[in-house]
């Protein structure tokens, strides 16, 4: 799985991660595998749609109806995407620019809503597998936006000082521009910020992890655990329909030997 920063608005295949455990002395805990028989079931649990698929965690109350005109505009979408989308549409002959234009405003609120989704997690019906990949996604996402955010605060220059020579004691001289060479001086310093470089790299560590071995392990185990409540699922759901068809084969039964009864009883009253 990769980082995902962005989603796909058409549907995924969503493949498991696998990780090289050749030659590991590591126990190897509880197994998640998915038998031979199961696979077919297992295949279809992964490949969802994130935003079609996957229940929502809001809740409306009512019967609200969300519908979308017939052909998408431009005009609907804020001044980034809409100039973006504009970009594209330069190059299209005219004839087609109407149906491409509503293809790609398709396609940017489907990967908004798929985004939005991805941060909201999952609602109430979602299986274990889907809540758990969107749970690691989200937590992903976290990260990486927690990242920029300190990386763009390790960026900032408070001012900007002059380099010398550290044996002549004179000015660095660019000899290309001929202009004195400048050193930044960072807003944060000393201590903060080897704190936040140190978080930066637990980030990095992190996403790390949920792209590896963390998030495999934990794919798996929700995986095995979707799988097995898909079978409970069946097999609860077959049970109920032989308890009511033997209930319809018992009721008929006793019907019959009633009637059998009756008939029998009354043979033996005309004799």
């Amino acid at each position: 799985m990769s980082t995902n920063d962005s989603v796909s608005a058409a549907p995924q295949e969503h493949q498991p991660r696998t990780a090289d455990t050749s030659g590991s002395t590591l126990p190897t805990g509880p197994d998640y595998s998915i038998a031979p028989e199961d696979q077919h079931i297992a295949d279809r649990l992964m490949n969802f749609d994130v935003v079609s698929d996957v229940p929502s965690p809001n809740t409306v109350k009512g019967s609200p109806r969300m519908t979308l005109p017939d052909k998408l505009s431009v005009k609907m979408l804020s001044p980034d995407a809409r100039a973006e989308i504009e970009a594209k549409l330069k190059d299209v002959p005219l004839h087609q620019v109407e149906s491409r234009e509503d293809a790609l405003v398709r396609e940017h609120l489907m990967r908004n809503a798929a985004q939005v989704r991805m941060k909201a997690g999952a609602g109430e019906g979602a299986n274990p597998f889907q809540r758990e990949r969107l749970l690691i996604a989200g937590e992903r996402d976290q990260a990486n936006r927690e990242i920029i955010r300190l990386m763009g605060e390790l960026a900032e220059v408070s001012r900007w000082e002059p380099i010398f020579d550290e044996i002549s004691g004179e000015k660095v001289i660019d000899p290309k521009t001929g202009q004195q060479e400048l050193k930044p001086v960072y807003r944060v310093d000393g201590q903060r910020r080897v704190g936040m470089e140190r978080r930066v790299d637990e980030l990095s560590h992190k996403i790390t992890l949920l792209d590896g071995p963390e998030g495999d392990l934990r794919e798996r185990k929700a995986l095995h655990a979707a799988v097995q409540a898909k079978k409970a699922l069946k097999a609860q759901i077959e049970e109920e329909r032989d308890a009511r068809e033997l209930g319809d084969k018992i009721a008929r039964d006793e019907r019959v030997r009633r009637r059998a009864e009756a008939r029998a009883k009354a043979q033996r009253t005309a004799l």
